[in-house]
């Protein structure tokens, strides 16, 4: 059913995530779309970098090089000062998100190829082949010496192969697309799919643990925190479910009306993020599930939000660039790019990295 197309491998050494890195397009293994640092106010559009098709593959930043894919098949190592490092052609549009890890770029495409590249050269190390389209980004585990390599596919399965060879670990078949980011969580694999379950699997084995029905798809990615899931759903539905007991604590609706939530949310503290199709961003009571504000953006919120210290960043399918107070949920910076923004951006201490749909890369920071 599956092939695999080993080229060469990575010299593997295990790296932090630190301020100037962001390797994954939610943060950290758990999804939880947060750093501890303040974005200035003061910020301006440094430079732009312009490929040659439409972005939705969400950049990642590591060692001072910027990676990201476009839908003109090609992946683009981009140093921080916005000029083209190598570019590597795929012969397919990349729209996954991007993950850094060990010094190897992984990115997912639309003929369901999982590749491995080495994050100075662009070269490709090694292929993984699916049976259909890979829409968001890969993740990673490592016990040991032993790492790997775990994503979703539209073949219905998560994929979990060998993080230096691409050789296949395990799969597991759940019954429908698999559109978001597996979250790893105490030897778990945490993720929803477009048949309404949020599963969770042992990270070992791929053996099936626990599933719980919540919707009729979920597109969403759920953030991880001191042992539940937070996800968002089609049905517009936004549930708390708590990993040890498998069952769900809390979910909220809006009573006016209910449209998808594309997002995925993000964590701080006491208090979670997300935005929705109605336009909104929503920020909870990360325990009880109040509804303690909610802000107009003014259309679409598909990117999931990055919150930093009493931050939110978001973005809009109108192009806007918004900070927002965390306490109270009112704005405090903006940017109108003026074309829409469907990923989330890449942070590191003092610069933001966002893409959107004319096929740019924009460099937020304080000059």
């Amino acid at each position: 059913m599956l092939t695999l197309l080993l080229l060469s491998w990575a010299t593997f050494t295990i790296v932090a995530q630190d301020r100037n890195s962001w390797t994954i397009h939610r943060g950290n293994q758990q999804l939880q779309g947060s750093r501890d640092f303040h974005f200035s106010t003061r910020s301006k559009l440094l430079w732009k970098f312009q490929t040659e098709g439409n972005i939705l593959a969400a950049p990642a930043v590591f060692d001072n090089i910027l990676v990201t894919g476009s839908s003109d098949g090609n992946l683009y190592g981009i140093s921080l000062q916005g000029k083209a490092l190598w570019k590597r052609q795929t012969n397919t549009a990349i729209d996954a998100p991007i993950l850094i890890y060990n010094q190897t770029v992984y990115a997912g495409s639309l003929d369901g190829r999982l590749f491995a590249i080495d994050l100075y050269t662009g070269k490709i190390l090694w292929e993984y082949q699916t049976e259909d389209k890979i829409s968001g980004s890969a993740n990673w585990w490592q016990n040991g010496e032993k790492a790997q390599i775990i994503f979703g596919s539209y073949d219905f399965a998560i994929h979990c192969v060998d993080a230096k060879t691409g050789q296949l670990n395990w799969t597991y078949e759940s019954d429908s697309f698999i559109n978001g980011t597996p979250a790893i969580n105490e030897g778990q694999v945490i993720f929803g799919g477009c048949d309404g379950f949020l599963r969770i699997l042992d990270v070992e084995s791929g053996k099936l643990k626990e599933k719980i029905k919540l919707a009729s798809y979920i597109v969403s990615s759920p953030a991880i925190s001191t042992n539940k899931a937070y996800i968002g759903d089609y049905d517009g539905q936004f549930s708390c479910i708590d990993l040890v007991d498998q069952q769900i604590n809390w979910q909220y609706k809006n009573p006016r009306f209910q449209l998808p939530f594309i997002a995925s949310p993000a964590i701080q503290e006491n208090k979670i993020v997300i935005g929705n199709r109605d336009g909104y961003v929503y920020c909870f009571d990360k325990k009880a599930g109040s509804l303690l504000w909610n802000f107009r953006s003014g259309s679409e919120v598909d990117a999931s939000a990055v919150l930093f210290e009493q931050q939110v960043l978001v973005s809009n399918k109108r192009g806007d660039l918004q900070l927002l107070n965390i306490e109270n949920g009112e704005e405090i910076w903006s940017y109108a790019i003026g074309y829409p923004i469907k990923t989330t951006p890449a942070c590191m201490d003092k610069k933001i990295f966002v893409a959107a749909n004319d096929g740019g890369i924009y460099c937020f920071g304080e000059e």
